[in-house]
């Protein structure tokens, strides 16, 4: 980080390709956040609509709000651009066509704070149609899949003690999918699961 520059408690990484459609309902979502102090990069990752331009429309009007331009080369690249201009405290990935609930960032950040010794929070999340409505149609699918993926958690939580059970059933399907599958290699380990010298645990 440059000397002189602010530290925000939280960076936002929003990679973004051909998200002309959603990227100003997704920055809107963030500047409703009842925590202020965040700042938005946004990686505009070789799009061909005016994602460009829609994001250095909100630079212009708000100076948390950053834009960079990426390589075109896929999400992943894009993120590890972000992260690497980020300024805060809290890094959190964002895609361009999601949106937070308002309170997201204070409670994560708070949560953080108020437990030091963590290293990760993630909370859940719930997939809307473009007018906001709730999609419930495929709900079962998913729900078994959850379940599974829960289950997991449970063992790992048994074995290792580095989660909370029964919460694990609000988990990002992403994150229990991972967190399932390196449980049973760092429960066979028989070591609790650290990042940076700080335990990994849902809140």
């Amino acid at each position: 980080m440059s000397a002189g520059l602010r530290t925000p408690a939280v960076s936002v990484v929003i990679p973004a390709r051909d998200a002309a459609d959603t990227l100003d309902q997704t920055l809107a979502s963030l500047a409703a956040q009842t925590l202020s102090d965040w700042e938005a990069i946004v990686v505009d990752d070789g799009s061909r609509d005016t994602t460009g331009e829609r994001a250095a429309a909100h630079a212009a009007r708000d100076p948390r709000v950053r834009t960079i331009a990426g390589e075109g080369r896929g999400v992943s690249r894009a993120r590890n651009a972000g992260l690497a201009a980020a300024r805060g405290e809290i890094v959190l990935f964002l895609d361009a066509d999601d949106t937070l609930e308002p309170r997201a960032l204070e409670l994560l950040a708070g949560r953080l704070a108020a437990e030091p010794e963590l290293a990760v929070a993630f909370g859940g999340w719930a997939r809307v149609d473009a007018e906001g409505g709730l999609l419930t149609d495929d709900w079962l699918r998913w729900g078994v899949v959850y379940l599974l993926c829960a289950a997991q958690v449970a063992w790992f939580s048994r074995q290792v003690g580095a989660f909370r059970w029964p919460s694990a059933l609000l988990y990002p399907l992403p994150l229990l999918f991972f967190f399932g599958v390196f449980a049973w290699s760092a429960a066979r380990s028989g070591k609790r699961v650290t990042w940076k010298g700080r335990e990994i645990r849902a809140v």
